[in-house]
């Protein structure tokens, strides 16, 4: 299967990328422009699974462009598109913009 990650950088995020390339499934890992948290989704790939995911860097104010992302970024072995979307990020959830009032 194809399927997109939205918040794969997040702890959920991560851990669930690292389930779908486990179980031979292909991802297209959402993740904002210029995060520092890509280490933690790297760190997360099986050996032998980094052909099976693409890092769309995209914020999700601009969640109306993940389709024309997804289609710029095909995977070869299966370029019948996306097979499920699991949306699991959100904007505001650091701890500066948990602390505003």
């Amino acid at each position: 299967m194809n399927v997109v990650v939205t918040g794969a950088t997040s702890f959920i995020g991560a851990v669930t990328v690292r389930q779908l390339l486990e179980r031979g499934d292909s991802v297209y890992a959402v993740v904002r422009p210029a995060s520092s948290h890509l280490n933690v989704l790297e760190e997360c790939v099986p050996a032998g699974a980094k052909e099976r995911i693409k890092m769309i860097a995209l914020d999700l104010k601009e969640i109306g462009g993940i389709v024309e992302a997804v289609r710029q970024n095909p995977f070869l072995q299966e370029p019948k598109g996306v097979d499920a979307w699991l949306h699991i990020g959100w904007g505001g959830s650091g701890s500066d913009d948990r602390t505003k009032g």
